[in-house]
């Protein structure tokens, strides 16, 4: 046998430290390729799941497209959850909600705002003067002493016209400025509307009654008016009802009588409940509620069949009829106002 030399020593060296390094190499590009891989997979099922939860969207539009009745009831089927799968890939869980049965804080005036800001309603209106208008409730949490909406924020929108029958009658005059509308009109508008004693039911009446109003200032306002409230009375929360009769000094005991009324059947006109709320608080109420919502919250929820993974898109939507026939809405006009993902 042959002895071996101080070279044969060193080559085997080499080779063992070249089998070690090369060992490490094929180690770490193994953990690579995996690492690569479960990101691969990880971002096939975000993808999967996007698609998941945007379907689920689709589903709760179309459910409020679907709809062909004006008013909105208590039975309507867009309120039941919707459930969907799709297939090999995951399931998703819609709901929709009416968000618009709440107090806008954008214009809403005297009394429910001193409901809704008890302690600093009059710094409140002045803010909010300058800072209109409020999209989120983010928006309106910079107001300093945002701590007075802790117990009514959940009476709060940020959706809706500005109805002349109810609302602060300053923030018009700033809306009509930001329309681009002299400050003088704006000033002349306001001061007439608020010496008119009998209720306006119609915007064209603002021509007969508003001298100041002139055909190019009512165009250029009308689209931000309505004379018609924006609690649905079938669907508004019982905390928003008791706050409204509050604020108007109504006796409790009216609350549940709309309460009552509602569960018997859906109410198709605010005007039904005149005899069983007496002449004078209903017309009180009247300039409040509609029977119809506009303005929506649809939550789907996507899960993966393959991991644990989620994802959650919220929208918020506006509907209104486009073509009704016979009390029968033949099309929507649906509009996002927002999408959030999560």
């Amino acid at each position: 046998m042959r002895r071996l030399d101080s070279k044969d020593g060193v080559a085997l060296i080499l080779v063992l430290w070249a089998i070690v390094i090369l060992s490490f190499l094929l180690l770490s590009l193994t953990e690579e390729i995996q690492l690569e891989s479960y990101l691969t997979r990880n971002l096939l099922e975000q993808t999967q799941l996007q698609h998941i939860a945007q379907a689920g969207i689709a589903r709760g539009i179309a459910a409020l497209e679907g709809d062909q009745t004006i008013v909105d009831g208590r039975t309507e089927i867009w309120l039941a959850p919707i459930i969907g799968e799709i297939e090999d890939q995951g399931i998703f869980e819609v709901t929709i909600e009416d968000i618009g049965s709440k107090f806008n804080m954008n214009y809403i005036g005297f009394p429910i705002l001193d409901q809704l800001v008890p302690t600093y309603v009059e710094e409140f209106k002045e803010w909010r003067l300058k800072e209109f208008p409020f999209f989120i409730q983010q928006d309106i949490e910079q107001f300093p002493n945002s701590e007075d909406f802790e117990s009514t924020a959940q009476y709060m929108s940020f959706y809706g016209k500005f109805n002349i029958t109810i609302d602060d009658l300053e923030v018009l005059k700033a809306l009509m400025v930001q329309q681009d509308i002299a400050e003088w009109t704006a000033e002349s508008v306001v001061q007439e509307l608020g010496q008119i004693e009998e209720p306006i039911t119609s915007l064209d009446e603002l021509l007969l009654h508003i001298p100041s109003m002139d055909t190019t200032t009512f165009n250029a306002i009308r689209d931000e008016l309505t004379v018609t409230g924006n609690l649905n009375i079938n669907l508004v929360d019982e905390g928003v009802l008791v706050a409204l009769a509050e604020s108007l000094k109504i006796d409790q005991d009216l609350i549940a009588v709309i309460l009552e009324a509602r569960e018997r059947e859906v109410i198709l006109d605010f005007k039904e409940l005149e005899d069983e709320l007496g002449a004078e608080d209903y017309h009180r109420l009247a300039a409040y509620f509609d029977v119809k919502s506009s303005y929506f919250r649809i939550t789907c929820t996507a899960r993966s069949n393959n991991t644990s993974l989620e994802k959650t898109i919220v929208v918020e939507v506006e509907r209104n009829p486009e073509r009704v026939s016979r009390d029968r809405v033949l099309e929507w006009n649906t509009k996002i106002l927002s999408w959030v993902e999560s």
